[in-house]
């Protein structure tokens, strides 16, 4: 399926400029990580560890080390 753009995407940029960082909420599937990935130079998906509780429940936050010089301007740090 082709992308279709967001009305959202010309303020997702001014504010990109003007701030460190955005916070896109909205319900599951409504394009929030599409377009995110769309404006970002570099990218960090942090998951869930599923062998936290022995049962691959997921149910404990899984630590990334990220190589900090590889960060790029507009970083795009979701969960998957």
């Amino acid at each position: 399926m082709n992308y279709l753009p967001r009305i959202v995407e010309a303020e997702l940029s001014l504010l990109l400029e003007a701030n460190g960082a955005v916070l896109i909420k909205g319900p599951k599937a409504c394009g929030k990580t599409e377009t995110a990935t769309r404006m970002a130079t570099s990218k960090v998906f942090l998951g869930l560890d599923e062998n936290a509780n022995g049962k691959g429940t997921g149910s404990a936050a899984h630590e990334r080390e990220v190589d900090r010089d590889a960060i790029a301007e507009h970083l795009l740090a979701d969960e998957r």
